[in-house]
Formats: C-alpha cells, structure tokens, sequence
C-alpha cells in the first residue's frame, strides 16, 4: 500500500491515471496526458499511479519515468 498526500488546487480539474510498464496502450497515453496539461496548466493537473506487477521493481518505474521524460506527479 502506497499513501500519497495531494491536495488539489481549487478550480483545477483532475485526470488520475493508472499504468503499468508492460501495457502499450498505457504507455502511449502518458505523454498525451501530459500535452493537455502543458496545454492546460491553468485548469487541469495530472496524477498518474503506476500499478506495479510482481516483475516490475520501482527503480525500472523510475528508469521509465525519466527515461520517457515525464514530468507529471506519479505514484
């Protein structure tokens, strides 16, 4: 169990994604949910939550995270 503490800004609208490493439609969708924060920094943020399997270890989340240079809060 993972406890995060986020408090959403007022007036901002929230997209919470959930993802893994091994799903390729999961993958893809990562950076376009980035492109509509970055189009959107005013009124939308983006949390996403990586859901780890028995084969993926946190350090290859974190290698992937910064390897596909995403910038976006992830869990």
């Amino acid at each position: 169990m993972v406890t995060c503490r986020w408090f959403p800004k007022k007036g901002k609208k929230t997209i919470l994604h959930f993802w893994t490493t091994w799903c390729p439609s999961c993958k893809m969708e990562l950076p376009e949910f980035e492109q509509i924060v970055k189009e959107n920094q005013s009124d939308v943020d983006i949390l996403t939550v990586n859901l780890l399997g028995a084969e993926q270890s946190k350090h290859a989340v974190a290698q992937f995270v910064k390897t596909e240079g995403l910038h976006s809060r992830s869990y």
